[in-house]
């Protein structure tokens, strides 16, 4: 028997996870969840707070922190991702964002706009693909290879109209106070 699919993935999920209650029809459990993704071992937790903007039409809809752990991951499942994007033309698990550099094993000098761990993107095997903006347009990311997401670059999942952003580092607020004004 086909399973039917909602026009929102949440109630589905819902509906999966209530389960039959009425009688109606026997309970089946739900199918054996996807293997999560893990991170690669040259992944690094953070040492500083990192975070993307997630930006619909030129305006800022909220900061996501992603400095708790080695990676996340951004997909329509929410099974399988740790941000889950509502669109069909996102995969359940379409990309993550790992912290630490593949060519040192995780930390690296990096190119000054990283305080500690450099940011990557890796595509997991999407269908629609992940792309990349660094100020020259929009590239398509081959996927499972790491790919570097430097201050100011914007990321797209799929045909999703939200992007997300990875902010300039704004200067340390000073401690001293502003110098007196001239006589």
């Amino acid at each position: 028997r086909g399973r039917r699919r909602s026009a929102s993935h949440q109630s589905c999920s819902s509906a999966v996870a209530r389960g039959n209650t009425d009688g109606s029809e026997p309970h089946h459990p739900p199918p054996a969840a996807a293997a999560r993704w893990e991170p690669p071992e040259w992944a690094v937790a953070p040492q500083a707070p990192v975070s993307l903007d997630l930006v619909r039409g030129g305006t800022k809809m909220q900061s996501l922190q992603l400095s708790r752990k080695r990676a996340y991951v951004f997909g329509r499942s929410r099974e399988r991702a740790d941000f889950a994007v509502p669109d069909e033309s996102v995969s359940r698990a379409h990309a993550a964002i790992v912290h630490g550099s593949p060519a040192d094993g995780g930390r690296d000098g990096g190119d000054g706009d990283d305080s500690e761990a450099p940011l990557h993107l890796i595509d997991l095997g999407s269908t629609k693909g992940s792309f990349l903006d660094t100020g020259a347009g929009w590239e398509r990311l081959s996927p499972h290879k790491p790919t570097r997401v430097p201050c100011g670059a914007k990321i797209k999942l799929g045909d999703c109209d939200t992007v997300l952003v990875r902010p300039s580092p704004s200067s340390p607020p000073s401690s001293l106070p502003p110098p007196p004004p001239p006589p």
